[in-house]
C-alpha cells in the first residue's frame, strides 16, 4: 500500500497523509486526522520515513512492566484495546531492576514506538522518565509506584472484601496479603474498614505471606473470617484450613481478590471480588492512544467492587462455637503383646510388638476428629524424629496441631503398653517433653480456647499446667472434661474448674481416698467443686452421677482385643455428642458404644471409631439414641 493509495482512500492529498503520519499535523483538523489514521490502520500502512524521523507514526505502542507473569491481566487488556484501535504492542520486562528498566526504555525508543505504557519500579531512577520527556514520546505511568500515575484501587478492594465479612457479623477478621505494593494497599483498606466498623485492629491477625512462605496456621484458631489479597493465596489458605479439620464456610468465612483474567474457580468455590486488571489495561491503552492521536481523553478508571458469590461466606451468628480443645500428653505408644502379663518378680517373653502415636491429648483429639468435630491439640513433643510422626499423624487426622510445640533438648514422650490376650493392659510412661508443659502454654495459645466449646484435659502432664488450662477454658466459657490419669490427687483450684470428671475405679480411689463406697467418693468430689462425675467400670459399663441422680449404663458386650484406648474413645464420643446437642446421659450411652468398639483392635489411634461406623452400629442396636437431635 502506497501513500498515494492511502490518500485516495482517505479523500485527501498525499501531503496531508505525509503530515499526519509523520506527526506534522498541527494545522490539520481532528476529523481529517482521524480519517487518515483509520485508513492507515486498516491497511497497515507505515511511511518509509518512519525509519528516519522521530515523529513518524509506527502504529506501535510500547509496554514496559517489571514482570509479564505478575501483570498478565493488565497486559492482556492493553493488547486487546491496542488491537481494536489498529495498533501493535511491543512488550519489554524490566525484571525488577533499575538497569533492566533503562534497557527497556532504550529498546522501546529504538523501535520508535508511538507511545509508552510504563509500570515503574519503587526504587527506579527518575532519569528514566526524563528520557521519555526529552524524546517527546507520549507516555502513561501506572501501578502503585507511579507518582500521580494510574492504579487499580487495591485499598478500596481490601476495604470491600473486609466489609463483606463484617456485614455478615464477623468481628475477628484476619488478613493475608502478598509482599507487594498492591498487597500492602490491600491491608490498608482492610485496616480502614475495621476502623470504620469500630472493630479492634490486631496485628497478630495480619500476615504478609510470600509465594514460598508457610501459611500461618494459627490464624484459623484466632479468627472466624479471612480476607486475602490474591486468589492463589486464598487457595493455599483453604487447603491449610481443610488439613486442620476446618470446614469452609462452616468454621471459617473466606473472601479473596481474583484477577478478572481468570474465571474458572475449579474445585475452590471461593467468594471473591474480581480485580479488574483486563479492564484497567484496556483503559490504559485507550488513554495513551487518545493522547497519541490528540483526541479527547477517556474518563477516569473506576474500580468495580462486587462480590461474585457467597459460596465461602457464612453468617457469624449461624456458626456458633463448635470446636474442641484437647490439652495434655502426646507420646509414642510402644506395644508389647503377652499371653499373660508379667508380675513382680517374674519375666515374660514376646515377639509381638507395634508402635503408634498416642498420649491422651492426641488420642482424644483424633477420636473427636473422626467423629466429625473440629479439634485443636495443645501439647509438647521433643526435637526428635518421633515429633515428625506426631505432626504427620495429627495433620492426616484433620487436627489443628499449630499449638503443638517442639521442645529443645527433650525427647517426645514414650508410653510402654503391655497387653494381655484377654485385652487387659498395663502402661508405663516416660514423660519426655510432656514434663515441660506449663500453665503458660494455655495462655500462649489462648486463641484456641476463644472459639471452642469444650476442653478435654488429662493429668499425664504437670498438674499446674492442667490447672492453668482449666482456668483459661472456664474464662472463655468452655465445658471442661477431665480424665484424672496418672495422678494421686486433684488440687481444689483445678477441681472447681471441672464440669465433668471421668475417672475409672482405680483412678477414683487414688484421687479420693476418703469414703468407703463409690457413691461416697463421688459425692466428696462433687462437694469439692466437680460438676458431674462419670465413673467408668470397664466391662461393667459406667455410672453417671449428676446432682442427685445416678444413671448406670451397661458396657457393650464384645470380645475385647485391647482395652487400652477405651477411656479415650469414651471421652471423645462424650464430648462430640454433647457438642452435637445430646443430653449428658444420652451422650454417655453413645460413648459406651464408641468405647466398646475401640477394644476390637490393638492400638489406640487405629481403633478409634469414625462417626459413620458408630452411627451405623447404633442404628442396628439402639436406633432411638440418634433420634430427635436435629442432626
Amino acid at each position: 500500500m502506497t501513500i498515494k493509495e492511502i490518500a485516495q482512500l482517505a479523500g485527501v492529498s498525499v501531503s496531508t497523509v505525509s503530515k499526519v503520519m509523520n506527526g506534522k499535523d498541527a494545522g490539520i483538523s481532528a476529523e481529517t486526522r482521524a480519517r487518515v489514521l483509520e485508513v492507515a490502520k486498516q491497511y497497515h500502512y507505515k511511511p518509509y520515513a518512519a525509519a528516519m524521523q522521530r515523529d513518524a507514526r509506527t502504529l506501535v505502542i510500547g509496554v514496559l512492566v517489571p514482570s509479564v507473569a505478575r501483570t498478565r491481566g493488565v497486559v492482556s487488556g492493553i493488547c486487546a484495546a491496542a488491537r481494536d484501535n489498529g495498533y501493535s504492542v511491543l512488550l519489554e520486562e524490566s525484571g525488577d531492576t533499575a538497569s533492566g528498566e533503562l534497557r527497556g526504555i532504550v529498546s522501546l525508543m529504538g523501535h520508535r514506538v508511538d507511545g509508552v505504557l510504563w509500570m515503574p519500579l519503587a526504587d527506579g531512577d527518575p532519569a528514566h522518565e526524563q528520557r521519555l520527556r526529552d524524546e517527546g514520546v507520549p507516555y502513561v505511568t501506572f501501578g502503585p509506584n507511579a507518582p500521580g500515575g494510574r492504579c487499580v484501587d487495591y485499598a478500596a478492594l481490601g476495604y470491600a472484601a473486609t466489609e463483606e465479612l463484617v456485614g455478615q457479623g464477623h468481628a475477628t477478621v484476619a488478613c493475608m496479603f502478598a509482599p507487594s505494593a498492591e498487597g500492602r494497599l490491600f491491608r490498608q483498606g482492610y485496616r480502614q474498614c475495621l476502623f470504620d466498623s469500630r472493630l479492634p485492629q490486631d496485628e497478630a491477625l495480619e500476615h504478609e505471606v510470600g509465594r514460598d512462605d508457610q501459611i500461618p496456621l494459627g490464624v484459623f484458631r484466632q479468627a472466624d473470617a479471612l480476607v486475602t489479597s490474591d486468589f492463589s493465596l486464598a487457595v493455599r489458605a483453604w487447603r491449610g484450613a481443610v488439613e486442620l479439620g476446618h470446614a469452609i464456610p462452616r468454621d471459617l468465612s473466606l473472601v479473596s481478590l481474583r484477577d478478572d483474567a481468570y474465571e474458572d474457580l475449579g474445585a475452590f468455590p471461593l467468594s471473591s471480588i474480581a480485580v479488574p486488571t483486563r479492564a484497567f489495561g484496556s483503559h490504559l491503552a485507550e488513554s495513551l492512544i487518545a493522547d497519541i492521536e490528540k483526541r479527547e481523553g477517556v474518563p477516569p478508571f473506576e474500580t468495580t467492587l462486587e462480590l461474585d458469590t457467597l459460596a465461602s461466606v457464612g453468617a457469624s451468628e449461624s456458626r456458633g462455637k463448635k470446636r474442641i480443645v484437647s490439652f495434655g500428653s502426646i507420646n509414642i505408644d510402644n506395644y508389647l503383646s503377652f499371653d499373660v502379663l508379667p508380675n513382680s518378680g517374674t519375666s515374660a517373653s514376646t515377639s509381638r510388638s507395634s508402635t503408634y502415636p498416642g498420649g491422651k491429648c492426641l488420642n482424644e483429639a483424633i477420636g473427636a476428629a473422626r467423629l466429625g468435630q473440629s479439634v485443636s491439640a495443645i501439647g509438647r513433643v521433643g526435637d526428635d524424629a518421633d515429633a515428625d510422626v506426631i505432626y504427620e499423624t495429627l495433620s492426616r487426622a484433620g487436627v489443628d496441631a499449630s499449638a503443638v510445640q517442639r521442645t529443645a533438648d527433650c525427647k517426645t514422650g514414650q508410653a510402654y503398653i503391655f497387653v494381655e490376650k484377654t485385652g487387659a493392659s498395663m502402661i508405663s510412661i516416660m514423660s519426655g517433653a510432656n514434663g515441660a508443659m506449663r500453665a503458660e502454654d494455655a495462655l500462649e495459645h489462648e486463641g484456641a480456647f476463644r472459639d471452642a466449646s469444650i476442653c478435654l484435659l488429662q493429668t499425664e502432664v504437670p498438674i499446674e499446667a492442667v490447672s492453668g488450662a482449666a482456668a483459661v477454658a472456664k474464662s472463655h466459657g468452655l465445658t471442661t472434661i477431665l480424665k484424672p490419669s496418672a495422678c494421686a490427687g486433684l488440687p481444689a483450684e483445678l477441681l472447681s474448674n471441672i464440669d465433668i470428671l471421668v475417672p475409672n475405679l482405680d483412678e477414683l480411689g487414688r484421687i479420693c481416698p476418703n469414703g468407703e463406697t463409690v457413691d461416697e467418693k463421688v459425692r466428696a468430689l462433687m462437694a469439692g467443686g466437680a460438676g458431674t462425675v462419670i465413673v467408668t467400670r470397664g466391662e461393667g459399663g459406667c455410672s453417671v452421677f449428676d446432682k442427685d441422680a445416678v444413671t448406670d449404663i451397661p458396657a457393650l458386650d464384645v470380645n475385647s482385643v485391647d482395652n487400652t484406648g477405651a477411656g479415650d474413645a469414651f471421652i471423645s464420643a462424650l464430648a462430640s455428642y454433647l457438642l452435637l446437642g445430646y443430653d449428658l446421659v444420652r451422650s454417655a450411652r453413645i460413648a459406651t458404644y464408641a468405647a466398646g468398639l475401640s477394644t476390637l483392635r490393638q492400638g489406640v489411634t487405629p481403633s478409634l471409631v469414625d462417626r459413620d461406623t458408630l452411627e451405623a452400629y447404633l442404628m442396628q442396636h439402639e436406633p432411638n439414641l440418634l433420634q430427635n437431635q436435629g442432626l
